[in-house]
């Protein structure tokens, strides 16, 4: 009986565990978690926060006290060593004369994942249709424009959110010429005056298609150096552009400097 429970428990795909509700220690894990979690997890008879959570005491989220014999308790939790967002159904169990907490670990990161992006893609829906209230509203227009600025940049979480405008027709140089700033990130319009326009010539490629440019690590621009130099004396790690038009005609561009989302 005791080898078909073990047999029965390892098959499962989820990750199955069983610990002493008094001393933690870790009597029982599955096929699945001994891959990711090692198999001396279960040999040297490690307490279950050690070995499961990585931490030097009890968890401060166990729910032991929540458990009976009879039904499961349902949860959710992020486990700190494998960074994966679980859906945990527990309950109290015997397993070979004590006290025992079974627990089924079903990972749903990939579903929370989406469901943040769906999240995301809906507010972001919402945070542009206050931005065009803003636009037309009887503000002036450098005043709506510096609102506008700041409620992309907080709903972004970046350091900073701008406008650059092409300085003439002639379109060789550029200028900042609107900027919000967090509270700890450094105003930098005045330094950013009629630059040469060929500096982002791999961002004038992705506007003239009609794309954003998207720049997750400055740092791996081995190829624009020039264009990595001026990014990084600005304190700039990432950052998302894109196009201004007017007429079919680029005209500027929007920023954000190292927005959180």
């Amino acid at each position: 009986m005791r080898e078909m429970m073990d047999t029965l428990l390892s098959g499962l795909s989820e990750l199955v565990y069983i610990c002493d509700v008094d001393t933690y220690e870790l009597l029982f894990l599955n096929e699945p978690g001994r891959l990711l979690f090692g198999e001396e997890a279960v040999k040297s008879a490690e307490p279950c926060y050690r070995a499961l959570q990585g931490l030097d005491e009890p968890c401060p989220f166990c729910t032991n006290h929540l458990l009976d014999f009879d039904t499961f308790y349902e949860w959710e939790h992020t486990n700190g060593r494998t960074q994966r967002h679980y859906l945990l159904r527990d309950k109290l169990v015997r397993w070979r004369g004590r006290t025992a907490r079974l627990e089924i670990a079903f990972d749903v990161t990939d579903r929370e994942q989406q469901s943040a992006s769906y999240r995301f893609l809906a507010e972001a829906g919402d945070m542009a249709l206050e931005c065009i209230k803003v636009l037309d509203s009887d503000r002036t227009l450098g005043s709506a424009i510096d609102e506008t600025l700041r409620m992309l940049g907080t709903f972004l979480d970046a350091d900073r959110t701008y406008v650059f405008c092409v300085d003439d027709e002639s379109g060789e140089t550029m200028s900042n010429v609107f900027e919000w700033c967090a509270p700890d990130a450094d105003p930098q319009l005045e330094k950013l005056q009629h630059m040469p326009l060929n500096i982002i010539g791999s961002w004038l490629e992705a506007f003239s298609a009609g794309r954003a440019m998207v720049i997750g690590d400055v740092g791996g621009l081995e190829d624009h150096r020039g264009e990595r130099r001026a990014l990084e004396a600005q304190g700039i790690c990432s950052l998302v552009a894109a196009p201004l038009e007017l007429d079919g005609r680029l005209v500027g561009f929007l920023g954000a400097d190292n927005p959180g989302h």
